[in-house]
């Protein structure tokens, strides 16, 4: 599988400054409650146009 993507990501969560979770570590408040959204201005995947 081959992917190029140009886009933003959004992440929001309970924990302090940086959100351990996304690197296996545990979570600050003793759980994690977060958001994450991606935005893929241009890419593809296999070829395949996966733009907007």
């Amino acid at each position: 599988m081959s992917y190029k993507l140009d886009g933003s990501i959004l992440e929001a969560c309970n924990c302090n400054v940086l959100c351990p979770c996304c690197i296996g570590e545990d979570a600050d408040n003793g759980s994690c409650c977060a958001a994450v959204a991606y935005h893929v201005d241009k890419g593809s995947i296999d070829d395949i146009d996966v733009s907007g």
